[in-house]
């Protein structure tokens, strides 16, 4: 089930079911103590003014007895509440960062990886393309496909593994389907894009495959540059 669909039903349940079954007891409560205060004062015209000041004084004995009452169980359902509703949330968390600790990563691509899978005994060189699309795309088409479906964030993490990733040099891009893909980063790389940019800065043409190289590469459309990695 969608992280969104369960979110609105947690929240239908712990927050907007209650909270419309409150409002319609409320009105059900007021409609009962107006027909209660009919029949009452159609029952008090025989009584003597005593007999009436006694059972006013019973009365708002009552009612106070009942307020009480009736307050300690709207705090204890707004206590069950904000309880269920705390749970809730814990559970998203842990489910989001279990997601983000068990999915799995792809490396940044090697320039050298096309040729190793061509190297692969059975491997045929029309299924080459496919297995660079995957590593680059991790399951979608192309990069307008890939962008729209992930989002970028800074890969930096002192305390994965004990690798160290200096600030803006890896790109970690958090996919729809589960996936996590490394993007390496040059010194220069801003000016083909900018860091976690889906946009490539002018002149440069999106990503395609380069058979010769066996690898997906960026052109330079002014210059006739070739860029196999850093974009």
């Amino acid at each position: 089930m969608p992280q969104a669909v369960l979110g609105g039903l947690i929240i239908l349940i712990n927050f907007i079911m209650p909270l419309a079954a409150l409002a319609v007891g409320w009105v059900c409560s007021v409609q009962h103590r107006r027909k209660l205060a009919e029949k009452e004062g159609r029952l008090e015209e025989g009584f003597t003014q005593e007999q009436k000041l006694k059972i006013e004084k019973a009365r708002r004995e009552l009612d106070e007895e009942l307020d009480q009452i009736t307050l300690q169980y709207v705090l204890l359902v707004f206590a069950v509440m904000a309880a269920a509703a705390f749970v809730a949330v814990a559970i998203l968390l842990l489910g989001q960062f279990w997601q983000a600790a068990t999915a799995t990563v792809v490396a940044p691509t090697g320039r050298e990886l096309g040729n190793q899978f061509a190297g692969v005994p059975g491997t045929a060189e029309c299924e080459v393309e496919g297995l660079i699309r995957q590593n680059e795309f991790v399951g979608y088409k192309d990069w307008k496909e890939f962008t729209a479906s992930c989002c970028c964030s800074d890969r930096q993490n002192e305390f994965s593994h004990g690798e160290e990733f200096e600030p803006k040099t890896v790109e970690l891009w958090t996919c729809a389907n589960g996936l996590l893909k490394e993007r390496a980063r040059g010194t220069k790389s801003g000016r083909i894009r900018e860091f976690c940019s889906p946009k490539f800065g002018s002149n440069f043409e999106l990503p395609s495959y380069a058979s010769n190289l066996r690898q997906y590469v960026v052109r330079n459309s002014g210059t006739g540059e070739i860029h196999v990695t850093g974009w």
